[in-house]
């Protein structure tokens, strides 16, 4: 059992990775070089994901930049997970100087 749960932190966490790594290429709009009229159409044609999982793992990385402070509070957080928090801020703090 505690390899199973072991590897679902790890899952989860390399997830949260995923997601600001996702957010923050969105932000820059690197998709825009291969062609692609949006994100999500990039991930589905580079990762295989579907259009719907595409759009909605989108849509989570713009709401995890825009309110890293939930992502902060959620239950279990500990210091382990403060960089990604603050990586979740600084994409967040970028947001707020192109507005």
């Amino acid at each position: 059992g505690d390899r199973i749960i072991k590897l679902s932190a790890h899952m989860s966490a390399a997830e949260h990775r995923l997601l600001l790594m996702i957010g923050e290429f969105d932000r820059r709009e690197g998709w825009k070089p291969a062609g692609h009229k949006d994100c999500a159409a990039w991930l589905e044609m580079y990762t295989g994901l579907n259009r719907v999982t595409a759009r909605e793992r989108v849509r989570v990385a713009r709401a995890l930049c825009e309110l890293p402070e939930k992502a902060d509070r959620k239950g279990g957080c500990g210091r382990a997970d403060r960089p990604l928090a603050d990586k979740s801020c600084e994409c967040r703090s970028r947001n707020d100087d192109e507005a």
